[in-house]
């Protein structure tokens, strides 16, 4: 495949985002090559480390609910897999302040566990890696190339800067650094198995950082309605939640439980 039509292959990804994914697919699938292999944080040693939390009565209800075959809006960023970018085009689109917090707090537990495996050097990767040459080399923001597609997409650059981050490469900073200038609004969470975002405008940070092993681990065991551990995942997650953001701990006890008891 010659550059010029892969490159229009990437830009058509991004621009079309998740309405090109297979309406074949069923809720039972397992997530599909393109998510980043990460080590499960279901290990004997994770589970220790819950266990030890303080003892938290159990939500009343078991938890049933199979993945979606199409996770949209907040279920984008519970459910993650699939298309990479599907988390941001919903957090984005998103209108509500509560679930766009919750969106947030569930991309920073897998950002958490991205890192913690990068510093033990097992890296998983980023998805849809050929999105990276859609963030330009340098100059001005929001080039197009020479087939005419805009460029620095903020998830394109922040892919560029995460697959360099893994490789421990210095030049990381700078795309990083671009991301942020150029489109921090589709920077503004990781790549889906990263860490790299943007807190604003030429504001580059590493997500997840303020999360406990134990923390991050509830919050996706929660999010994607575990049905072995989530319901003590979502009495933790609400403990905590109430004492520092009671809008999303009342969210998750009023909304999302109950749609994790539900097929």
């Amino acid at each position: 495949m010659t550059r010029s039509v892969l490159v229009s292959v990437v830009a058509l990804l991004l621009a079309c985002g998740d309405s090109g994914s297979s309406n074949s697919k069923k809720a039972t699938d397992d997530d599909d090559a393109d998510r980043p292999s990460k080590k499960s944080t279901s290990s004997a040693g994770a589970t220790t480390s819950n266990s030890a939390l303080p003892a938290a009565p159990l939500i009343a209800t078991k938890f049933v609910r199979e993945r979606p075959a199409e996770p949209s809006s907040v279920d984008a960023c519970a459910f993650i897999g699939g298309m990479g970018f599907a988390c941001v085009n919903a957090l984005v689109a998103e209108t509500d302040p509560v679930k766009q917090r919750y969106m947030r707090r569930m991309s920073d537990a897998d950002a958490k566990q991205s890192f913690d495996a990068m510093m033990k050097g097992e890296p998983g990767g980023v998805a849809h890696a050929e999105i990276a040459m859609m963030c330009a080399e340098g100059g001005a923001c929001k080039q197009k190339d020479p087939e005419g597609n805009e460029l620095d997409d903020g998830y394109a650059c922040l892919t560029k800067a995460q697959s360099m981050a893994f490789e421990k490469m210095p030049e990381a900073a700078a795309v990083h650094a671009r991301a942020c200038t150029c489109d921090p609004v589709r920077a503004q969470i990781p790549v889906m198995g990263g860490y790299l975002a943007c807190d604003g405008p030429g504001k580059p940070v590493a997500r997840g950082q303020s999360l406990t092993v134990e923390e991050a681990k509830d919050i996706r065991d929660c999010a994607e309605c575990n049905h072995e551990t989530g319901p003590l995942a979502c009495t933790r997650e609400i403990e905590r939640l109430q004492k520092t953001d009671a809008e999303v701990a009342k969210y998750i006890r009023t909304t999302h439980v109950p749609r994790c008891a539900q097929p």
